[in-house]
C-alpha cells in the first residue's frame, strides 16, 4: 500500500502557513506525485491503517508559483 516516506501526517499544521502545508505535501510525494493521507482521526475511518491515496499532478515549478 504506502510507505511511510510518503504519508501525510497533521503534526502541528495549525503552526503552518498554506504555502508551507503545500510545501510539506510535495515533499512528501514521491516522484510519481502519490501522497497518502490518513483517514483516522478525520471522522472518515476508526482504522489506524486506513489512507486515502492522492495521484498529484505537480512538480516543484507548480509549488514555486503558489502564491497564497
Amino acid at each position: 500500500m504506502n510507505n511511510q516516506s510518503n504519508v501525510f501526517k497533521n503534526d502541528n499544521l495549525e503552526n503552518l502557513t498554506i504555502s508551507e502545508v503545500v510545501e510539506k505535501m510535495y515533499s512528501l510525494s514521491d516522484e510519481s506525485g502519490v501522497l497518502y493521507i490518513p483517514e483516522f482521526g478525520d471522522g472518515i475511518s476508526n482504522n489506524e491503517n486506513s489512507f486515502q491515496r492522492l495521484n498529484l499532478k505537480w512538480d516543484k515549478n507548480d509549488v514555486t508559483k503558489l502564491n497564497i
